[in-house]
Parts: C-alpha cells; structure tokens; sequence
C-alpha cells in the first residue's frame, strides 16, 4: 500500500468523526477534549472550544507548572 493511499485511508477513518467532541491523551498524560474541526496535511488533528486536563498525580505534593 502506497503512502497516499494509506493517507487517503486515515482520512476517509477521520471524516465520520468531524465536528464531534473527542478525548485525545497526549504521550506525556494530559488530556485534551474538543471538537474536531479539520486535519492539516499531516494528519494533525485542528480541535476547536477544546480544554486541557493534566493527569492527577499520585504525589499530594506535586504541583502543575
């Protein structure tokens, strides 16, 4: 399979979840809810009225920076 095939793929698997409101967790634990408005090129995911949530750290002293 070429890589514009696969490519033409993810996006016809993203298109049926256009302007829904996704849960996205992120390599590093954080959470990102919005609605998905597009895709660059890349396949990078545009969310728009999105709200970013870090994860609860099991150490009570920790803090978010």
């Amino acid at each position: 399979m070429t890589q514009e095939v696969s490519k033409a793929l993810n996006i016809t698997a993203l298109e049926e979840y256009l302007h829904t409101t996704l849960r996205v967790t992120l390599s590093d634990k954080r959470v990102i809810y919005g609605r998905l408005i597009c895709t660059d090129r890349d396949l990078n995911l545009v969310l728009c009225e999105s709200e970013e949530h870090a994860p609860e750290s099991a150490d009570p002293d920790a803090k978010v920076v």
